[in-house]
This record gives structure tokens, sequence and C-alpha cells, in this order.
């Protein structure tokens, strides 16, 4: 539901530009937690004022173990990759350049550069 509310405000043509980056960074924003959401998570009992609770871990809560990496698709994902790392300040980097191959007529997609973190 949120997703389709978001999506007709930023279709709007009436919409003005403030809002228009305001709805598409909430956009990003949902789509950025969802995609961590689906990360493996483990137990984890902490301490709370009314005692102890058992919920969970995930790596989206910090990446110590170098096990995430966020790929920013070149002229795309820039503002995306802006949300990760105000989810996750550490997260690697990575960066690819993928384009439309124009000359064939199946219109398949290129990658013409490719950098990931060691």
């Amino acid at each position: 539901k949120a997703f389709a509310s978001l999506f007709t405000k930023i279709r709007d043509k009436t919409t003005p530009p403030g809002e228009f980056v305001h709805y598409a960074k909430r956009i990003m924003h949902l789509l950025a937690e969802d995609a961590l959401a689906e990360l493996p998570t483990s137990p984890l009992t902490i301490t709370t004022p009314c005692g102890p609770f058992v919920g969970t871990q995930s790596s989206s809560s910090s990446n110590d173990n170098n096990e995430l990496c966020a790929v920013s698709i070149i002229r795309a994902g820039d503002s995306l990759l802006e949300v990760m790392r105000n989810i996750i300040p550490d997260v690697p980097v990575g960066k690819i350049l993928i384009q439309r191959d124009e000359s064939s007529s199946e219109k398949e997609a290129k990658l013409y550069y490719s950098k990931m973190p060691p």
C-alpha cells in the first residue's frame, strides 16, 4: 500500500519538484529497508527495562564482517546509494555501468564497467 500511494504522488504531473523529491526519497528508503529485511537473521536475547526479550539480529544492522556490498549503477543508482549509506554508513560500494546494446535487435544489456570492493 505504501508504494502505491507514493508512486501515485511521483507520477502526478501536478506534484511540485520539492514534493517529488520527498516522495522519491521515501520510496528509496522503503525499497532499501525491504531489501535488507530479506537478509538472514539469527535470534538475539537482550535485556530491556522490563526483562529479557528475544529478538533478531541481521547483517543489515552493521557490516563488521564486510558481508554486504552496495552496488551503484552509474548514472542511475547513486541516489539509492545515498539511502543505503544512511542505513549502513560503512557499507563498501561497487560500481557498474550497464547500457542497452542498441546495435542488437534484442537490445540486451551490456556490461561496460564493473569495479567491486576487495
